[in-house]
């Protein structure tokens, strides 16, 4: 009978391992990923801060084809913002909000996620001229992820890092006219 009493002990510290374990991990994080485009920095900046573009080339707008998308304010000007709502999972209801643009150079987002989870977070785009006809475009995105679903903070980062890369990779093909045709 002694026996059950380590099995149970062991049994526990398999169970809560995890939980000690998320208690060192990191709760914010920060990803960048860049893209250099064969196109003038002002033609660049022109084309990222309009909040209908993403449709070209967000992974995340093109995730699903049925959701519901609503714009409202002067797209490309602070306070315009971009909404939708789906059904998957996957994608589920968000809002994004220019809050501030640095001609020519930055556009700070603010996204407000509702479903899946609730979170709002800030998204910084950089474009950087190169030379008169080539541009960087740098994507900063800060997060947080809470207790103890900080356990997958890492698969959390890829998953953001792959996304980010592939949404800029697409809009580097629509402004350097690769744009795939449907």
């Amino acid at each position: 009978m002694h026996w059950l009493y380590y099995v149970f002990y062991a049994a526990l510290t398999i169970a809560l391992f995890p939980y000690v374990v998320g208690l060192f991990l990191p709760r914010r994080y920060v990803v960048t990923r860049e893209v250099v485009v064969k196109k003038p920095a002002r033609e660049v900046f022109d084309f990222m801060k309009l909040l209908k573009n993403q449709e070209r080339y967000s992974t995340y707008a093109q995730a699903d084809p049925a959701m519901k998308i609503e714009y409202a304010g002067t797209d490309g000007t602070p306070g315009a913002t971009v909404s939708w709502d789906s059904k998957d999972k996957n994608v589920g209801k968000s809002e994004q909000e220019i809050k501030t643009l640095e001609d020519g150079r930055k556009i700070e987002i603010e996204i407000r996620f509702e479903r899946p989870f609730q979170s709002t977070d800030p998204l910084l785009t950089e474009i950087e001229a190169i030379d008169a006809n080539t541009s960087r475009i740098r994507n900063t995105y800060r997060s947080k992820i809470r207790y103890p679903y900080n356990l997958l903070v890492w698969w959390v980062m890829a998953k953001v890092r792959e996304n980010m890369q592939a949404s800029l990779d697409n809009a580097k093909a629509v402004l350097e006219g690769k744009e795939a045709k449907a």
